[in-house]
């Protein structure tokens, strides 16, 4: 069975041999000679046209539904996805209430007024959010800031804290690949807008 497209491909070949010979029928009707032997041919070609017409809006509505379809499937995953990032960024709010999680954020520009900011980002932060045990590449420098007696209290962390920190970070992470997932499918939706108007009106 031909598709639409494989039919208008054929179609447009028939149109083409039909204007031929609908214009020898046009000419040969202006001889006033008997039996034109085109006879007929406009009236075939003005059937070909119906017919070219007649499926160019059958294809042309097939990939409006297609795209229609593609916008419902992208406003499904957009609203799945906004969910995603609320619960996201609630876990992301509860977790930066705990007070030692207050003081790991504020952590970084307090090292550095102190001049122990290059300790604090290289050394220490990496190897505690890691979750690592103290003899798994734990450096003196990011010692320092676990040793009560020589850190003073604004700085120093303690293993306790250890696992609410680390809980803030992992819930930042998830935040913002819940972000990065929600925009893209966000562009997808605004691209497909952008190259089908015809979209926003049902958008």
């Amino acid at each position: 069975m031909v598709n639409p497209a494989q039919r208008l491909r054929l179609l447009r070949s028939e149109i083409e041999n039909a204007q031929r010979s609908a214009s020898a029928e046009k000419a040969f009707g202006t001889t006033g000679g008997p039996d034109n032997p085109w006879a007929g041919a406009t009236s075939k070609l003005e059937e070909l046209t119906k017919e070219e017409r007649e499926l160019m809006l059958q294809a042309e509505g097939e990939v409006l539904n297609g795209k229609l379809e593609q916008l419902r499937r992208l406003d499904a995953e957009l609203r799945k996805s906004e969910q995603v990032r609320k619960v996201a960024d609630d876990a992301v709010r509860v977790a930066s209430e705990h007070e030692s999680v207050q003081r790991f954020l504020q952590g970084g520009s307090e090292a550095r007024r102190r001049g122990w900011g290059y300790s604090w980002a290289s050394d220490f932060t990496p190897w505690y959010l890691s979750r690592k045990p103290r003899h798994a590449g734990m450096t003196s420098e990011a010692a320092f800031f676990m040793d009560p007696t020589q850190c003073p209290p604004v700085l120093c962390f303690s293993e306790k804290e250890r696992d609410v920190i680390c809980r803030h970070h992992e819930a930042k992470g998830v935040a913002q690949g819940a972000l990065v997932h929600w925009s893209a499918i966000a562009e997808q939706r605004a691209l497909l807008l952008r190259e089908s108007p015809e979209l926003v009106s049902v958008a």
